[in-house]
């Protein structure tokens, strides 16, 4: 049977919840298949561990936990991942994201594909990152001069393939 954030308890198991979606707050804790959730809409958000699809909220902590989608004011992994994470402050700790857009990011350990903020600290590996600033030891496969270049690089090739399309389309 589950309840209405999609939870399936298991017997035997503890489950701590301390509201429903819509209130201040919801924790996700116990074994791993009492702590599954679809939509998760609160004030503060807690999963350890546990997984949801998706998070809405102004404080989320995901500690041994995996998310879909995350938008939340506030935002710490730990030791988690998720695919695409949107936040005013997002702090990652030994974890792993898809995509983060941020203002801030703090990261002393992870691993992101992609990185738009306006500040990042901290030591991690990133794919693409476009930040207006960057503290600490950050490596990356594209900075912002190079995605510039490359969109500037892809822009002229795609138009110029276009341009020699049309011409020989005309004969």
């Amino acid at each position: 049977m589950e309840n209405e954030h999609g939870l399936q308890p298991e017997s035997g198991g503890t489950r701590q919840e301390s509201a429903s979606a819509g209130q201040p707050e919801v924790r996700l804790t116990g074994p791993i298949r009492s702590r599954l959730a679809a939509v998760v809409q609160a004030d503060q958000v807690e999963i350890s561990p546990g997984v949801a699809v998706a998070i809405i909220s102004d404080e989320t902590t995901i500690d041994r936990g995996a998310s879909v989608v995350a938008v939340a004011r506030n935002l710490t992994v730990e030791r988690g991942g998720s695919q695409w994470l949107l936040a005013s402050q997002a702090n990652l700790r030994q974890s792993g994201a898809g995509i983060l857009i941020s203002q801030r990011v703090d990261a002393p350990d992870a691993r992101v594909g992609a990185i738009v903020s306006g500040k990042v600290n901290g030591n991690l590996r990133v794919g693409i990152l476009l930040a207006g600033k960057v503290e600490g030891s950050v490596q990356t496969m594209m900075d912002t001069a190079a995605a510039a270049c490359f969109g500037a690089a892809f822009g002229a090739v795609l138009g110029a393939a276009l341009l020699l399309r049309r011409m020989l389309g005309n004969r």
